[in-house]
Formats: C-alpha cells, sequence, structure tokens
C-alpha cells in the first residue's frame, strides 16, 4: 500500500558502510535511551530504599544527560 511513497532502501554493503560512519553517532543513541529508561524506573520497582532515593536523585540529571547524547548522536 504505502511502497509507492516510499524511496528505495539501501544496498546492503552501503548500509553497512553508513551505520560503521556514524558509530559514535549510534552508541550516542543507545546511551540516551539508557539513561532514558533508567530515568523512568518507578520507585516501586527498585530493589531497595538506597536504590530508590538513588534514583529520585538522579533523575533530572539523567533525563538531562539523556538529552544531550540524543542531541549528540542525532547530529
Amino acid at each position: 500500500m504505502c511502497s509507492a511513497s516510499m524511496s528505495p532502501g539501501l544496498a546492503p554493503q552501503k548500509l553497512v558502510t553508513e551505520i560503521a560512519k556514524s558509530l559514535f553517532g549510534i552508541a550516542a543513541l543507545g546511551l540516551a535511551i539508557l539513561l532514558f529508561g533508567l530515568a523512568m524506573i518507578p520507585e516501586a520497582a527498585t530493589p531497595g530504599p538506597r536504590t530508590a532515593d538513588l534514583v529520585a536523585r538522579r533523575r533530572s540529571t539523567m533525563i538531562l544527560a539523556g538529552g544531550v547524547a540524543f542531541a549528540t548522536g542525532d547530529a
């Protein structure tokens, strides 16, 4: 249905070379996903009160660092 509006895909060799060029970008985006995921952990899901306190205190820092990593990886 929507194949008419989609652009033709990259050849596998070209796709691999494009990914290899932006390995830092992939790593930065992976770090952003990890940081956003850690920041979203609810207090009830943490294994203990010290961990819950650590996540609660550092939540805004993890969100900010995830945003910076996302912006770095997206560029």
